[in-house]
């Protein structure tokens, strides 16, 4: 059960990428536009493909917050993303994951692994509160530009964790 909620979640957070590629960035200004963080005290940086989801269809009730990118333009860089789904609606708030209690929260590091130059397999690591995991999303900016904020926590993927410190970002909407 747990390989593939890690499964579905990384679907998640590549088919935001996926999505974000083509969008056009020509009217944002790039300094205003970052997701990064230290993992095990490193910084990485993804602002390739960084932005947040579509925008949201209802202002009153902002249902989830998505935010993902990756290190390079290359498809095999790692990525880090993060979902927010809140039956109650997305606020400027601290949100922690709490194992299935509350809004469901879940933030994601992975790494491609090549062989031959062909992605063969990913490497992820989660966090949502379960199997000694965490995960803490600072919502500080909701606009109708995009969400910023921070976040932290401890990653597990496959016994081995990864703590995320001085996480911040600040991610556009995609643009429909």
């Amino acid at each position: 059960m747990k390989n593939t909620l890690n499964k579905i979640g990384l679907l998640l957070v590549l088919a935001l990428l996926m999505v974000s590629c083509s969008k056009d960035d020509s009217s944002s200004d790039d300094s205003e536009v970052f997701f990064r963080c230290k993992i095990n005290g490193k910084l990485h940086e993804f602002n390739h493909s960084l932005s947040a989801n579509d925008k949201p269809d209802d202002w009153n009730t902002i249902h989830f917050v998505t935010v993902g990118g990756r290190e390079s333009k290359d498809m095999a860089s790692p990525g880090f993303g993060f979902q927010l789904v809140s039956d109650e609606g997305a606020k400027e708030t601290t949100y922690v994951a709490a194992n299935g209690e509350g809004p469901e929260l879940i933030g994601q590091y992975y790494i491609q692994n090549v062989v031959d130059g062909k992605i063969v397999s990913t490497t992820g690591y989660r966090g949502d509160g379960n199997d000694g995991s965490s995960f803490t999303l600072s919502i500080t900016s909701l606009t109708k530009w995009g969400v910023k904020g921070t976040f932290s926590g401890v990653l597990e993927g496959d016994d081995v964790f990864l703590t995320v410190t001085e996480g911040e970002f600040s991610a556009p909407y995609n643009k429909n």
